[in-house]
């Protein structure tokens, strides 16, 4: 075809591009753009270019889409031949504006050169959020987002024609409502259509939902038909195109009683009290009904009824924020005429709620007929009969120090709802005493309350009285009788209670002053029933040497903190006190708590005390030469205290020997010895015990006739200084002697015999200093 070139520098007439995919006509701008012709669309929109006139572009020539005056990627060369085509190209996803009017126009360009722009802007609307948004239960068949409204009659009740006749308002309410949004409810089949006003939309369309309604008239019920199980649900779809998400298009459904031209069985009457003919039929009065079940009264009558037949009986009691509570009752027909009470339970006539009760006619498994519905309001309060905790694992009396952990008491309440809870409640409890917590029930229908060791320390000598609530609704619904539980009395010094314990005194008690440097320290565990606030004295009762009683007060009046529940409580024991007493005197730590928090010590249990032998050892200084001593036999474990000297302690005899351990007197010692000496045999051994300290110690041997006679210089805490083996000395003398390290003194030798054959050996002349 021939055509004629357009100079280079020639402008163009261009018209607007399309968009044959979108919506159109939409309110506001030329096409709108649904999800699925942009998002879900590989390369995103489609926009078809028509030919300028004949002959005005040329192969080369390209084509661009410019989107809210911002060029665009989306190009298009025109191939030889394509001169007058329509020209296909692809607007990219994401580029679309979600708030507004998008603009968009083509430009053709040949070489560096505009040549022409599309007149005039065409105009798009894109919303990139489906009207009520994602379903949050996907796979469930309904959108969970897209919420269905009827009024509660309507569900309750049913339509009857009466009720048709006044139209039924059915309300949407969802997220993301938009104006012109396009709602369309399905009542069992029959479509009612509704379009959203600019005037009831939001002005910007948000996560909140927006409530709208239509009035659904009695010619939709009319050519919808009666069912029992008539269905409504909707859909929604915003004036581009968009539906809900795409897996759960539909909101869930409502079912309701249709029945226009059924004529419906006479309502069943719904009496506390059956045999009342002054029984009002609107109210249930729980004081009335007290603790019997809600009686639900049919009567038949031929030839309606007939023999065989069953009678089904539908209650739900409601309230406000409430689930609705429910129960279905079957009887069989046999006599007829006669009026058949059904039953239903106490626990489910609900203070506050509306009540209403219909029944079916059953006719070989088939619904043959159904009532009106009875209609009635709960007034007054229960009468609910509960009975008292009791203790589970535990006895009465309850000995608080054998149930560290504490003891349990349980309520039990079988006809307990869903949402109700119990809370356990001490009768006259000491004043600021919390209240105990709110528990749901399991699933057992009981609920457990720990009473912990703290809490019956606290009342330990005191009889308790306990009862519980029943909390319904937001409020006290009841409460059960009490029972009465003993709790006996902590003892003093009871062997459960932690012992004071000095970690620098030894096992047997021994308390040296010798064995550490500084203060003592006093450490009481914890114990069981300790709490925060409770008040401790700690003490420690000695001697002076005068004999009289001296107290140390450690912790005079300490108030029980956190810190102590973990670590116990401790104090120092200051050395410049122990240094007042007596020594070999008794130490007594005491630990007296009162269980009460913040008595004051009023009412103190003594734990078990812990007894000490106060050891101040001195420096000693003497010689022992034996001269002037009585001659005596040293017997094992029966230590003797010379005068003005050390302590001769066996630890074990010579066995089979004549001499023993003794002192002696002959005229034949060696010349150093004197007249007196120490004999010991064979294979003894002892211990020669300082009344205090000494830095220096020296022994003279003699008389040894054989290896094996050891001798150790030892410390007040039982360790060896020094040890040495005693040579074979025949008449001559063997001196051994220690002369102690700094920080360190003697307080003992032990002296191990060797086996010896010629009577035992001689020791004498022992100095220490």
């Amino acid at each position: 075809m021939t055509t004629t070139r357009t100079p280079d520098n020639a402008a163009l007439a261009l018209y607007p591009p399309r968009a044959p995919e979108a919506t159109t006509p939409v309110d506001g701008a030329h096409y709108g753009v649904p999800k699925h012709v942009y998002d879900l669309k590989p390369m995103g929109l489609t926009i078809a270019v028509d030919p300028p006139q004949v002959g005005t572009v040329d192969a080369g020539d390209v084509i661009r889409l410019v989107l809210n005056k911002a060029s665009t990627e989306a190009t298009k060369t025109i191939q030889p031949g394509e001169e007058n085509a329509v020209h296909t190209l692809y607007l990219p996803k994401g580029l679309l504006l979600t708030t507004g009017v998008n603009t968009l126009v083509y430009t053709i360009t040949r070489g560096s050169q505009n040549i022409g722009t599309s007149t005039p802007d065409l105009t798009l609307l894109y919303n990139d959020i489906r009207p009520g948004k994602e379903d949050l239960t996907p796979g469930d068949g309904a959108h969970s987002r897209l919420q269905l409204i009827l009024p509660q009659d309507v569900i309750d009740d049913g339509i009857d024609a009466e009720r048709a006749k006044q139209g039924v308002q059915v309300c949407f309410a969802y997220p993301y409502c938009r104006a012109y949004d396009v709602i369309r409810l399905n009542c069992n089949g029959k479509d009612v259509v509704r379009t959203v006003t600019a005037a009831e939309a939001p002005t910007s369309p948000s996560a909140e939902p927006t409530k709208i309604c239509v009035m659904v008239g009695e010619d939709v019920f009319q050519q919808a038909g009666d069912n029992s199980k008539f269905v409504f649900s909707y859909t929604v779809t915003d004036q581009l195109g968009n539906g809900p998400d795409t897996d759960s298009p539909y909101s869930g459904t409502v079912e309701v009683d249709v029945h226009l031209k059924e004529t419906r069985l006479v309502a069943p009457d719904l009496a506390e009290d059956p045999d009342d003919p002054s029984d009002d039929p609107s109210t249930i009065d729980l004081t009335k009904l007290g603790s019997k079940d809600l009686t639900v009264l049919v009567h038949t009558f031929a030839p309606l009824w007939q023999a065989n037949d069953k009678i089904r009986v539908t209650y739900t009691a409601t309230q406000p924020g409430a689930p609705i509570v429910s129960h279905t009752v079957e009887a069989d027909v046999g006599r007829i005429p006669f009026t058949y009470k059904l039953m239903v339970p106490n626990a489910k006539v609900i203070a506050g709620s509306t009540v209403r009760g219909k029944y079916e006619l059953i006719r070989g498994g088939e619904i043959f007929a159904t009532s009106n519905p009875a209609k009635a309001d709960v007034i007054g309060n229960p009468i609910i009969g509960l009975l008292p905790p009791f203790l589970v694992g535990a006895v009465d009396p309850i000995d608080v120090l054998a149930h560290p952990n504490g003891v349990t008491v349980r309520v039990e309440y079988l006809e307990a709802r869903t949402t109700d809870r119990a809370r356990l409640v001490e009768v006259n409890p000491p004043a600021g005493s919390p209240q105990f917590p709110l528990v749901e029930f399991n699933s057992d229908k009981q609920v457990d309350t720990v009473l912990s060791a703290a809490f019956l320390a606290a009342r330990h000598g005191k009889v308790i009285e306990l009862r519980w609530n029943l909390n319904r609704n937001g409020g006290q619904a009841g409460k059960s009788d009490s029972v009465t539980v003993t709790v006996l009395k902590i003892v003093d010094e009871d062997l459960r209670l932690p012992t004071p314990e000095v970690p620098q005194a030894t096992d047997e008690g021994d308390l040296n002053l010798a064995h550490f440097e500084g203060d003592a320290q006093v450490k009481v565990a914890p114990w069981i029933g300790m709490m925060a606030g409770q008040k401790v004295e700690l003490t420690a009762h000695g001697f002076k040497d005068d004999d009289s009683p001296h107290i140390i007060y450690l912790l005079p009046s300490h108030t029980v903190i956190d810190d102590d529940l973990t670590n116990g409580v401790k104090s120092d024991l200051l050395r410049s006190e122990l240094l007042k007493l007596k020594n070999e005197s008794k130490i007594t730590a005491t630990l007296t708590i009162d269980f009460t928090p913040d008595n004051n010590l009023a009412e103190r249990v003594a734990c078990p005390k812990r007894s000490l032998t106060l050891r101040k050892l001195k420096k000693t200084s003497g010689l022992e030469t034996w001269e002037g001593r009585s001659q005596q036999t040293f017997i094992q474990n029966a230590p003797v205290k010379l005068d003005n000297s050390f302590t001769v302690h066996v630890i074990r005899d010579s066995s089979g020997s004549l001499y023993q351990i003794r002192i002696i007197h002959l005229q034949s010692f060696h010349m150093k010895f004197g007249f007196a000496t120490l004999l010991a045999d064979r294979s003894s051994l002892f211990r020669l015990d300082l009344d205090g300290l000494a830095q220096k110690m020296s022994v003279e041997f003699s008389s040894v006739y054989r290896d094996g006679t050891l001798i150790k210089f030892c410390d007040s805490k039982g360790e060896t200084l020094h040890a040495a083996q005693i040579p074979v000395t025949h008449e001559s003398v063997h001196t051994s002697s220690y002369t102690a390290l700094t920080g360190t003194s003697i307080a003992y030798v032990e002296i191990l015999v060797g086996p010896e054959i010629y009577g035992g050996i001689w020791i004498d002349n022992i100095l220490w200093e």
